[in-house]
């Protein structure tokens, strides 16, 4: 008897999770793309982490805050190939150095801390972006 996830068809059932599925069996699946801008982008991070866009370019070290700034260094540096002295700028005129550190503690605590694990999931699935 086959395996019923060969049985089941995408299209017969359009709520269907792709995750899963054999890239083999169903070559004709592909995840939906998604299209933001940088504003919309920030605005997702915002929402998701409860901050405004104040606290985000402050000096504050609380850590809701700090994870905000590592999560918005890593989506601009991987969804728009940002210069770190762009996205340095943006979040509050930071030296490139300070980016380089976010984006390395953002892949620290993304692979060791589940809470930050799935703060930043949330946020990534809304931006489109796959780690």
């Amino acid at each position: 008897m086959q395996n019923k996830q060969e049985l089941i068809s995408p299209y017969t059932f359009p709520g269907l999770k792709l995750n899963g599925l054999s890239k083999k069996k169903f070559p004709f699946l592909k995840k939906a793309v998604v299209t933001v801008t940088r504003e919309e982008i920030v605005n997702i991070i915002l929402e998701g982490c409860e901050i405004t866009l104040e606290q985000l370019v402050s000096r504050c070290r609380e850590r809701d805050i700090v994870d905000a700034r590592k999560i918005t260094c890593k989506v601009l540096k991987t969804k728009f190939n940002y210069s770190l002295k762009s996205i340095g700028d943006f979040i509050g005129g930071r030296d490139h150095t300070t980016v380089i550190h976010s984006i390395t503690e953002f892949d620290s605590l993304y692979s060791n801390n589940d809470a930050f694990k799935a703060k930043a999931d949330r946020i990534l699935d809304k931006v489109g972006i796959e780690i």
